[in-house]
């Protein structure tokens, strides 16, 4: 685990409240597994105090993603930032997941902003491996697509 003051290189809006947010983190980007997060400290100052935990989306390169919904002050803050902003990070943590074993199709299913850490394991399944997600939302507009290879909606 490491501390990595990371740079915000853009930060996107998917969805009304819902953000995409791509910091240059060299460090990290090179320990993380699909599955794990990392802990945000959303601003300079002593407010608010913790940190923030957020999945990692996608791993590009040298750049973290995080998909994140605004549901309060941390996350308002972090909704807010611009490029070059400085935010620390502190990750890689958890697990992961283990997609290790002999399997032909993995099955992943998942719902709103519970889909966030899910690109990253996509793109980095074994290629001879077949990927079945079923994804949920309000409605077809609340569906999240991001980084989705073949998404059918049915509502």
């Amino acid at each position: 685990m490491y501390i990595e003051k990371s740079r915000v290189e853009w930060i996107k809006n998917l969805l009304p409240d819902t953000y995409l947010l791509c910091v240059h983190s060299p460090l990290i980007a090179s320990r993380i597994k699909p599955g794990q997060f990392c802990n945000i400290k959303v601003s300079e100052s002593d407010f608010p105090l913790l940190r923030r935990p957020f999945s990692i989306c996608e791993v590009d390169g040298e750049f973290l993603h995080f998909m994140f919904d605004v549901h309060g002050e941390g996350t308002k803050i972090l909704s807010n930032k611009l490029k070059d902003d400085v935010i620390d990070i502190l990750g890689p943590l958890g697990n992961g997941f283990d997609y290790t074993g002999d399997y032909s199709t993995a099955i992943i299913a998942a719902g709103g902003i519970g889909i966030a850490p899910f690109p990253h394991l996509i793109h980095k399944l074994p290629s001879d491996k077949k990927v079945i997600s079923f994804f949920g939302g309000r409605s077809k507009n609340n569906v999240i697509e991001y980084g989705m290879k073949k998404l059918l909606i049915s509502t």
